[in-house]
């Protein structure tokens, strides 16, 4: 982390306010990354995962072609702004535009670029692997995986 960002992260350690589902908050940029049920529903040009227990709950990924809109032009959400591809047999999810505030990858910027590979190597199982840079709060990419 830059030193802002660290100095930050032991104060908000230090009030424990790490728990944004308390307030009713989305507890995470990425849904799927939390232990709740969830359902992934596909069409032609977008992807909706459904998480349950979760605000807001949704998420869609447009698989349109479309790109990323202009900084300038979207307002920071909760769950950024979500655009996917298909890789072979990986569904690579490119998400931009996050709010400062979204929980999930501590202290961060609106600047948060978060790239996931989800795979799924058979019928019971789906791997996702997660690389988010922020060149704004962190010194380097931060990367994690889960099945």
């Amino acid at each position: 982390m830059q030193p802002w960002a660290a100095e930050m992260q032991q104060q908000l350690q230090k009030l424990n306010t790490q728990n944004a589902g308390a307030y009713c908050l989305p507890q995470h940029a990425i849904p799927i990354a939390m232990s709740f049920p969830y359902k992934i529903y596909q069409t032609k040009d977008a992807i909706v995962s459904l998480t349950e227990f979760v605000t807001p709950g949704w998420r869609q990924i447009f698989m349109d072609g479309r790109p990323h809109p202009p900084a300038d032009e979207w307002n920071p959400a909760w769950l950024g702004h979500s655009i996917g591809r298909w890789e072979g047999d990986t569904l690579v999810i490119d998400t931009v535009g996050y709010n400062e505030i979204t929980p999930g990858f501590a202290v961060h910027s609106e600047k948060l670029h978060v790239i996931e590979r989800w795979r799924r190597p058979d019928r019971g199982r789906l791997e996702i692997e997660v690389t988010a840079t922020d060149p704004d709060a962190w010194t380097g990419e931060h990367k994690f995986s889960f099945a």
